[in-house]
């Protein structure tokens, strides 16, 4: 999975807008992008005529690693952190004693 951040589009986008900037912006096929998720959408409203929203996604590809192969110098494309949630590990108190 990849991480795709600052994605620009414009405040009153279509549906399936989104999909198809993610693909302009990889430079793959429809096809090649088997799944995107929104891990966060914000706000960029410092020119009040032309509000954008700015997303970071999640993005599965068939071919990951070609992508990042020709994508080498783009800073807004990079594999995605782990973010699974992982228990702290307990201590074993012995109160008999």
């Amino acid at each position: 999975m990849l991480r795709l951040t600052e994605l620009r589009l414009p405040l009153e986008h279509a549906d399936d807008a989104l999909r198809a900037a993610v693909c302009t912006r990889l430079g793959i096929g429809d096809r090649e992008l088997l799944s995107q998720r929104v891990f966060r959408r914000g706000y960029d409203a410092r020119k009040k005529a032309a509000v954008q929203l700015v997303y970071t996604l999640d993005v599965t590809l068939e071919n990951e690693a070609a992508v990042l192969a020709r994508l080498p110098g783009d800073p807004h494309l990079k594999p995605s952190p782990d973010t699974t949630y992982r228990f702290a590990p307990s201590l074993a108190v012995d109160r008999a004693g």
